[in-house]
């Protein structure tokens, strides 16, 4: 496979989308927050939708269509294949969104991490001048990329607002202590320990002072440190390590046991054997963000993705919800995706 794919590091809204990749964000959400790994790499984030999606969104942007939720039904797929001129590739899929992370593979054998374990593509990143508190874009170059983190969210049947579920390396960060619900009925914990090698986590590091920003990214990709700091990496953890409270027994027993049991179906030669999810969110009955009661993680944050805005309470919603922004904005790439053209 010979394809290459363009990632950036990431600001909190995109401007313009090239090649299904935004061009000029350069930071986390919520914010801006740039996040370096332990072995020097940035994080660098990709975003792409499927067909459905995409044709979707281009005819109800241009009223071709009248649909004004995301497909949940197949009358609703039908709808899209019809406006599409012909019956769309993985249709059952619904809408689907990915927004995922990245970091550069030949870094991690510098910090003791196996490439071989990580999903790997070819990208092109751009490069800096560098000092120790302004990074300026310089260019670009092409090398091989390590997918560290992924948000899928999808519309389900009856889910309108979509589902968001969330996965992780095993060797992102540790996780914070929390308790699960044992084989036998009893409340077990399982704590926090640092002590290993981590991408984002440097061996024995204490919570406190972790999930620091210690620099951003401004629109035009220059990337500087915050007052009194210099670029580089900060210690992470996994606050609510499975997208619940840690006192939350039964929720994060739930999503341990999935991940469990998906585990144990694949051979450990199968290198997806080195993610996990840690959690999914959604709206009860479908109804749309910000009302309705929140059903599953309710306090999801990916470390890769959220790090600087793991909060009892935030998660997704608290960002893509209506009353956010302008309905052009609720997504990253509502607003700016390029048509597509249905087939006549």
């Amino acid at each position: 496979n010979t394809k290459v794919d363009s990632f950036l590091t990431r600001t909190r809204k995109t401007g313009v989308i090239k090649n299904g990749v935004p061009t000029d964000e350069t930071g986390q959400a919520g914010g801006g927050g740039t996040l370096m790994a332990q072995s020097g790499s940035l994080l660098y984030y990709g975003l792409h939708v499927n067909n459905v999606y995409a044709y979707f969104l281009t005819g109800q942007k241009t009223g071709a269509l009248t649909q004004t939720t995301f497909p949940t039904t197949a009358a609703d797929l039908a709808a899209i294949n019809k406006y599409a001129g012909f019956t769309l590739p993985d249709g059952q899929a619904l809408s689907l969104e990915l927004k995922t992370s990245w970091v550069e593979a030949e870094t991690l054998e510098s910090i003791g991490l196996d490439s071989s374990q990580y999903v790997l593509v070819q990208g092109s990143i751009p490069t800096y001048a560098k000092t120790d508190t302004t990074w300026t874009p310089s260019g670009t170059t092409t090398t091989t990329m390590a997918l560290v983190g992924m948000h899928i969210v999808g519309s389900v049947q009856g889910h309108p607002e979509m589902i968001w579920a969330s996965f992780e390396h095993i060797n992102n960060c540790p996780a914070n202590s929390y308790d699960y619900t044992t084989t036998s009925g009893a409340t077990g914990t399982v704590p926090y320990n640092s002590d290993g090698r981590w991408l984002l986590t440097q061996s024995g590091a204490m919570t406190s002072g972790a999930n620091s920003e210690l620099m951003n990214t401004n629109s035009d990709g220059v990337i500087t440190a915050k007052p009194g700091q210099q670029i580089g990496p900060s210690n992470v953890y996994r606050v609510f390590p499975w997208g619940n409270l840690g006192n939350d027994a039964k929720d994060n027993t739930d999503i341990v046991s999935i991940n469990l049991s998906v585990l144990s179906q694949l051979p450990q030669s199968d290198v997806r054997s080195n993610y996990v999810m840690i959690g999914a969110l959604w709206n009860q009955h479908g109804n749309l963000p910000p009302g309705g009661n929140q059903i599953g993680s309710k306090t999801m944050a990916n470390s890769t993705m959220e790090t600087f805005h793991q909060d009892a309470s935030m998660n997704c919603f608290s960002c893509h919800q209506g009353t956010s922004f302008g309905q052009d904005d609720l997504s990253h790439i509502y607003f700016n995706i390029v048509p597509v053209i249905p087939t006549k």
